[in-house]
């Protein structure tokens, strides 16, 4: 699976597994993870009145998650999706 949600008392939580869209130590999307973002930006808009916190479910440490995460954000952000302005990375 591409992403797991869960809906919590401070929002949703979007985690998705960044090994299937990122290159290996990377924070470069790959090819196929575009149209994937597109179809996470389609589920999230359907919680619109939520915050949505982005966590890459990789060990792959802090720094390189939270790189991660903005890219994912920012592509999601970027495709005028209702939900996108509630977006954050934790």
């Amino acid at each position: 699976m591409l992403w797991r949600i869960e809906q919590r008392k401070e929002g949703v939580i979007v985690t998705f597994d960044s090994n299937l869209l990122f290159g290996n130590g990377s924070a470069r999307l790959n090819r196929y993870a575009k149209e994937r973002i597109c179809e996470l930006a389609r589920v999230v808009a359907d919680f619109s009145n939520n915050r949505i916190h982005l966590v890459d479910g990789a060990n792959c440490g802090r720094r390189l998650s939270t790189r991660r995460a903005n890219v994912v954000a920012n592509l999601v952000r970027s495709s005028e999706m209702r939900g996108a302005s509630s977006l954050c990375v934790p």
